[in-house]
């Protein structure tokens, strides 16, 4: 993979977004296939606006972390984390992930009825990667190793401070 664009914000809302899918769609970027993120309103937003035909891929990984937010009884964090995280690990077709959720979803509604609620919300959502070659899957099922790369970018840039204008950010940016 390679960037090929970004845009500075304080968030992720529809307008930064749009702006920087904007300058993609002006540079020739046709509809993206996928397009994986989080399930940020802003980013969908953008997203059907200016791609409306992309497949959008929700971020597994964000999806299985948001179980964390919910938990009623953080004893069972380790446990739940690891049978969402497998419906994915294990899973080599869409149906054998709809049958791991539904058992997922039975073993965990009463116990953690809030995680379960939040984890089932747009669980379809996380699997469009199955509509690509299974060689590509482990790619596309997270958008982590953007993340990543983001994080690095952030901690460079946040040892200078202070920039002179967007033209010296771009130049240590590319750099």
């Amino acid at each position: 993979w390679e960037v090929l664009g970004w845009v500075i914000a304080d968030h992720e809302d529809e307008c930064s977004v749009r702006g920087l899918l904007g300058d993609l769609k002006r540079r020739g970027l046709t509809d993206p296939k996928p397009f994986i993120s989080d399930d940020a309103a802003g980013i969908l937003s953008a997203l059907r606006v200016e791609y409306p035909r992309a497949k959008w891929q929700s971020c597994a990984f964000h999806k299985i972390s948001a179980i964390q937010r919910r938990l009623k009884n953080i004893s069972h964090r380790k446990e739940i984390l690891r049978e969402a995280g497998d419906i994915y690990a294990l899973s080599q077709t869409r149906t054998q992930a709809i049958r791991r959720f539904e058992a997922f979803r039975t073993k965990w509604r009463r116990r953690e009825s809030e995680a379960v609620r939040l984890f089932a919300r747009g669980f379809e959502d996380t699997l469009r990667y199955f509509d690509f070659p299974r060689h590509m899957w482990i790619s596309l099922y997270t958008n982590n190793p953007m993340e990543q790369f983001i994080g690095k970018l952030r901690s460079w840039t946040d040892r200078y401070n202070y920039f002179q204008g967007q033209t010296t950010l771009e130049l240590s940016l590319y750099t």
